[in-house]
């Protein structure tokens, strides 16, 4: 019992309704002013603030292009935004010093903003047991990493098993373990990996396998940094703005040039098959993992 109460003492002071993770989100929030007619996409990319409709036209244009062709996920904080932001961050400062314990800073001050989103915190947790592992040369792959990270992540936030946003953010890291030979590889894994996550917003198309399978691995770091540098600088909403209206002629064409269905006629939004579905590819991935290790056992094996 006291454990209990001190835990639940402990995690409403860091995610609770006026934790430390609300106050940073309410000041990130706050920090983007009304200067840009993008500012509501702004704060779900940087704060990952849902609570605000579009404010205009052409924003509720570009969110609901992101809806038609399955792009929705970028304008959510996600772990690969974490992995992104990371790498930017890590290639700025490689100018000014090798300690990557700055880098560390600013993705815990970007978790804080997001008020501990779930795939941006677990991810973190995953990418702080990856160095771990790489330091003290455990050999633990990328599934052992999500698997572990996961377990550690559901120990302090344990509602967030019966959260779909975990389950997509598991599927997205073994995905990443699964296809990653190439970016081009890795896209078509993405896009069909999660594709029943997808599901929800619209149906698959030609024009949205494009655009997911060549398009979005440049596209999310143009919009997150795009978000990143009017979060500090104020008047680069005159830039940014415009790179949004580009982007609703871009995809604007694209989405007309090839609208055709090309799986499945009807769906039921159903949340159910969505937990089994995580559920399966954790442990599918898991069993394909050890099958690699046994066969890379019996090969050593072989050779002694």
């Amino acid at each position: 019992m006291i454990c209990y109460i001190a835990w639940h003492l402990s995690s409403n002071l860091i995610y609770g309704v006026d934790g430390l993770g609300f106050q940073f989100q309410k000041f990130c929030v706050e920090n983007i002013e009304s200067l840009s007619e993008f500012d509501n996409l702004h704060k779900k990319i940087i704060c990952s603030y849902e609570q605000t409709p579009m404010s205009s036209e052409n924003e509720q244009t570009v969110f609901d292009l992101f809806k038609s062709l399955g792009l929705i996920h970028l304008l959510v904080a996600s772990g690969t935004h974490l992995i992104i932001i990371q790498k930017g961050i890590q290639k700025i400062l490689i100018q000014f010093t090798k300690s990557k314990r700055l880098t560390y800073v600013f993705l815990s001050l970007f978790i804080l903003c997001s008020n501990f989103n779930c795939p941006v915190t677990r991810s973190y947790c995953q990418l702080i047991i990856s160095i771990e592992s790489q330091k003290k040369s455990m050999g633990w792959s990328h599934i052992h990493m999500t698997l572990i990270s996961s377990f550690f992540y559901t120990s302090l936030f344990p509602s967030s098993l019966f959260s779909l946003s975990f389950w997509l953010s598991i599927s997205a890291s073994l995905c990443l373990s699964l296809f990653s030979k190439n970016t081009t590889t890795l896209a078509i894994g993405f896009y069909f990996g999660l594709l029943p996550f997808i599901f929800d917003f619209n149906w698959p198309s030609f024009s949205s396998v494009f655009v997911n399978v060549f398009i979005t691995p440049w596209l999310s770091s143009l919009y997150i940094w795009n978000s990143m540098i009017y979060l500090f600088l104020k008047k680069y909403y005159l830039i940014g703005d415009n790179f949004y209206l580009f982007t609703i002629h871009f995809l604007k064409y694209i989405a007309s040039s090839s609208n055709v269905p090309i799986l499945f006629t009807h769906y039921t939004k159903l949340k159910t098959y969505k937990y089994i579905y995580g559920l399966c590819f954790l442990i599918l991935s898991i069993y394909f993992q050890i099958l690699k290790t046994n066969k890379i056992r019996n090969m050593i094996n072989k050779n002694i």
